[in-house]
């Protein structure tokens, strides 16, 4: 703009100088240097424009040069469709990737679920809609089951899963192992015995050993539930004294012998 600015001011003192060269008022000569500059200042003005004309040209190249360089980059970049974590990665920097070939393995955090496997003895137990007690870290919660695969896998287990809403999702993490309890039932007022204590024979009712007075007393109960190492049984009240023995401790002990409780 400022080489217009010039060009357009020589210009008008070159017309200016000639008018006054005709009219002898000044030389002819500086009427010709006045000409020459003008002549001076639109050839900067030219030079000027050839100038930004390549710089245009060289910017136009650099950014197709660009737009290459960021096709190549693409190709070195693998981006994941949501937000979350790389659970396993099957390649090491340097391996040539192929078509087909797994390189990673992403997870979206955004959801949880819980994925378990369940005994083919077991399958008449469990329906979708089922309540399972998660004792995660953070603290026991409920979820319920959602889904059933349709068939048994290699290992006669059938492939069961729980989504995790947002309220249960505190202290779980994508990848995590937790303990769960699937819940087949519920019974009131039903005392709840260790494993250990319940005595089993062929043919025989089960029975446990109370402790009564300072003396055991041989008790029938029947067997309703059970969870892990707890049983939960009919016969027994909350808040008698049960014996637990070792594998075959049983054996040692009888109904009317006199025992001492040791807190």
């Amino acid at each position: 703009e400022a080489l217009k600015h010039s060009v357009a001011y020589w210009d008008h003192e070159a017309e200016r100088d000639k008018k006054l060269a005709s009219q002898d008022v000044i030389p002819e000569a500086q009427a010709e240097g006045t000409a020459d500059k003008a002549s001076e200042a639109r050839g900067k003005l030219a030079a000027a424009k050839q100038k930004s004309l390549a710089l245009g040209h060289l910017v136009e190249a650099q950014r197709r040069r660009k737009a290459v360089l960021e096709t190549k980059l693409s190709y070195c970049r693998i981006t994941s469709p949501y937000d979350g974590g790389i659970r396993h990665r099957y390649v090491d920097p340097g391996d040539l990737a192929s078509p087909g070939k797994a390189l990673l393995v992403a997870a979206d955090r955004s959801g949880i679920k819980l994925a378990f496997d369940i005994p083919q003895e077991d399958l008449s137990k469990v329906h979708v809609k089922q309540r399972i007690r998660v004792n995660a870290p953070a603290g026991p919660r409920e979820v319920v089951l959602t889904h059933l695969d349709p068939s048994l896998n290699a290992a006669r287990m059938l492939h069961a899963e729980a989504e995790v809403g947002s309220a249960a999702r505190d202290g779980l993490v994508c990848g995590q192992y937790v303990p769960i309890s699937l819940i087949v039932g519920r019974r009131a007022k039903t005392a709840k015995v260790p494993a250990a204590s319940v005595i089993e024979m062929p043919g025989k009712e089960p029975y446990i050993y109370l402790v009564k007075d300072g003396r055991l007393k041989r008790t029938p109960i029947r067997i309703v539930g059970a969870s892990g190492d707890d049983i939960a049984a009919e016969g027994v009240a909350p808040g008698d004294l049960v014996v637990t023995t070792s594998f075959l401790g049983w054996a040692r002990l009888a109904d009317g012998m006199t025992v001492e409780v040791v807190e």
